[in-house]
């Protein structure tokens, strides 16, 4: 089915980026048996407009498309029986969602403060887009915080509501949501950063970023471990009693 004949309220909700749509297609390729690709393909796009018949009307809120490509995978997860083995499915989400860190990470080292500062400027530009979501629609997004401590190059970066996380939880979506929430962590990595972050929306009350450098003294006191979802923690050394998972490099 072609984009442009999806049955979705255009007045209210957008038609997922193409690099989702890239993404799906490839894995049902690689992963469904020939036969079925073509029925799948349009089970996931029927799929995907009955959620958006339950989501809030995100379509013309700026800075949100990524909220829109979540639908997908969870459309895709949700819909398709023949999918990937978790290492992969995390891979195909990065791409989709944060490919471009690879071509930052041939500029960019968090472990000379300089970086950081510039990444805590980017960070409160994103400050300033989440007060314009508010603006727009505040019963589901909060206002977020970012502070930056010049000393140890720490970039601290909050936020209490999710509007993908509180979407996922409340549909039964819960165990996909680590797809999307550790590419975090695999995006910061490419840029030699240490990602300290002890609570997501999708787990707790908040969702808690300190970013340094991967060679710091702090980002040494933690483990990166994973729940029973898959979902990435960090948890101070002498607490760990998780094995880490490896996506990649991750670890």
């Amino acid at each position: 089915m072609r984009e442009e004949s999806l049955p979705i309220n255009r007045k209210k909700h957008r038609v997922y980026s193409d690099n989702a749509r890239r993404m799906v297609r490839r894995l049902l390729v690689q992963y469904a048996p020939k036969e079925k690709v073509g029925e799948l393909w349009r089970s996931v796009q029927l799929r995907y407009c009955q959620l958006t018949k339950d989501a809030p009307p995100f379509g013309k809120i700026p800075h949100n498309e990524q909220f829109y490509d979540a639908l997908m995978v969870f459309a895709y997860l949700d819909t398709v029986p023949y999918v990937p083995p978790r290492e992969v499915m995390q891979q195909a989400v990065y791409e989709t969602f944060m490919s471009a860190f690879d071509v930052l990470g041939a500029k960019i080292d968090a472990n000379k403060i300089r970086y950081n500062a510039l990444m805590a400027g980017i960070f409160k530009l994103s400050v300033k887009a989440k007060a314009k979501q508010h603006d727009a629609c505040p019963e589901w997004f909060d206002p977020t915080e970012c502070t930056f401590d010049a000393g140890t190059g720490a970039v601290m970066y909050a936020f209490r509501r999710c509007p993908v996380a509180d979407f996922a939880l409340s549909h039964g979506f819960g165990k996909y949501l680590p797809y999307m929430c550790n590419c975090d962590h695999l995006a910061l990595q490419r840029l030699h950063a240490g990602l300290i972050r002890t609570s997501t929306c999708g787990v707790g009350d908040i969702c808690d970023y300190t970013i340094v450098g991967d060679r710091s003294s702090l980002y040494a006191q933690y483990r990166t471990v994973t729940n029973e979802d898959g979902l990435l923690l960090s948890v101070r050394r002498d607490d760990a009693d998780d094995i880490p998972v490896k996506y990649g490099s991750l670890l």
